[in-house]
């Protein structure tokens, strides 16, 4: 019958070591999961906020420098080098025409794709302003031109950068509020680690308190 007992105590003993490691099974799995979404959330601050931000930095210069050009082409005689103004404005409306396509294809929160649909209209209407005034200085008609682009002009070019700057503001915000989240997760899977850590100590106490008392109840048995 002694060895029924003892075949009992071992496995009392194999019990809390299962508990032991389940308990750390647990914990390593909490703590991938916490890294994974520390790993996600920073991937979306750089894909989905990092770089649309820049790309929305981007579109604002190559607005801005369009407007420019609107004024360099009514004041310049040369036709020839009014050609080469128009194809710098039509090489940036691709180009922002792309990088908008690219930034609707990220992870964007009601209010970007809000400010986003507006940006697209008032552009596409923006750029047919732009088209009358080229037509305008290209006849040499500078007063129509500077009166369309001072006025009318003006309006929309504000309707314009308006929805960029806001969704500027919003990728900042949202960027912070993943930062933040990423700070909350990170102290979590700091607190579990340090968790693992005294549960294998425990599990290494348990452990040798056992073979111990098996050692001594086997010599006593003897």
């Amino acid at each position: 019958m002694n060895w029924i007992f003892k075949i009992r105590k071992q496995y009392r003993i194999f019990g809390i070591f299962a508990f032991v490691f389940f308990i750390l099974i647990l914990l390593g799995l909490y703590t991938t999961s916490g890294i994974e979404k520390i790993t996600r959330s920073f991937g979306s601050m750089y894909a989905d906020r990092l770089v649309p931000s820049m790309d929305l930095a981007n579109v604002l210069i190559d607005v801005y420098e369009n407007r420019v050009s609107l004024e360099n082409h009514i004041s310049e005689k040369s036709l020839e080098e009014k050609l080469k103004i128009e194809r710098t404005v039509l090489r940036n409306h691709k180009a922002i025409d792309s990088i908008i396509a690219n930034v609707s294809n990220t992870y964007l929160v009601s209010d970007e794709r809000t400010l986003l649909a507006e940006f697209r209209a008032n552009f596409r209407n923006y750029k047919n302003i732009e088209k009358d005034i080229l037509k305008l200085s290209n006849e040499f008609n500078v007063d129509s031109s500077l009166q369309l682009m001072s006025h009318k002009g003006n309006v929309v070019f504000h309707l314009v950068i308006s929805p960029l700057q806001g969704m500027e503001m919003t990728q900042k915000k949202v960027g912070h509020e993943l930062y933040v989240d990423s700070l909350k997760v990170a102290s979590r899977v700091k607190m579990v680690s340090y968790s693992i850590m005294i549960a294998a100590a425990l599990a290494a106490i348990f452990l040798a308190l056992g073979l111990t008392y098996l050692t001594i109840d086997q010599t006593s048995k003897d």
